[in-house]
């Protein structure tokens, strides 16, 4: 398989070193940051994000409307999103064995991806009343 990488984050740089340093250049793909990530979200097995911290999660929100499995770190902004339903793959936050086992897993047993129900969004999670929230949160900072 191949990982494709999309964003400019902190850690690039890092990331690129590493991989030309262990030869992945075959299996790990870098692309910079992409307004619309939606060609990229569609078309992958699965969407991992191992973000510590993360506003509106708007890519995770993407992959679950477009009912791609998500590995997932644990950490609180995506405790909302997954509430009690196990329709993602979660690992432990920092915990990269974790996610090496969560990823082993997904390949293993593609039989039974867990996979976002349809309108699990609406039901759990009223993305006009997240985006209100937001919108209140910020009026606040600017006024």
């Amino acid at each position: 398989f191949i990982s494709i990488i999309v964003g400019n984050g902190n850690q690039k740089e890092k990331i690129l070193e590493i991989i030309n340093k262990k030869k992945l250049n075959k299996f790990i793909i870098i692309k910079n940051f992409v307004k619309n990530p939606y060609i990229y979200i569609k078309n992958a097995s699965c969407l991992i994000s191992a973000s510590s911290f993360e506003g509106c999660p708007s890519t995770v929100l993407e992959a679950m409307t477009l009912r791609t499995p998500v590995i997932l770190s644990n950490f609180k902004g995506y405790k909302e999103l997954i509430m009690k339903n196990n329709w993602a793959y979660v690992f432990n936050k920092n915990d990269y064995k974790d996610l090496f086992l969560k990823i082993k897993d997904f390949l293993e047993n593609k039989q039974k991806h867990k996979i976002v129900p349809k309108n699990i969004i609406i039901k759990k999670n009223n993305i006009k009343k997240i985006m209100k929230d937001y919108e209140r949160i910020f009026k606040r900072f600017l006024y």
